[in-house]
């Protein structure tokens, strides 16, 4: 889920540990509460990833901890 403060741009990038791009995508998203899908996501393999939230206009960012297991 994304809460934005304004209709805006995002740009979401998945990295592992070692801060290698997995995946990389940009959205528009509405103003307030919006759900956000990424696909393929269960092709990766056990472990710690980041992902990262940054919206294109304000260059506000954040970075969540995302822990895959079975």
């Amino acid at each position: 889920m994304i809460n934005a403060e304004r209709s805006t741009e995002i740009i979401i990038r998945l990295t592992d540990v070692a801060r290698t791009i997995i995946t990389i995508d940009s959205r528009q998203v509405a103003k307030g509460v919006s759900q956000v899908t990424l696909m393929g996501l269960n092709k990766l393999t056990n472990g710690v990833y980041f992902l990262d939230v940054t919206d294109k206009t304000s260059g506000e960012q954040k970075i969540y901890r995302v822990i895959k297991a079975q």
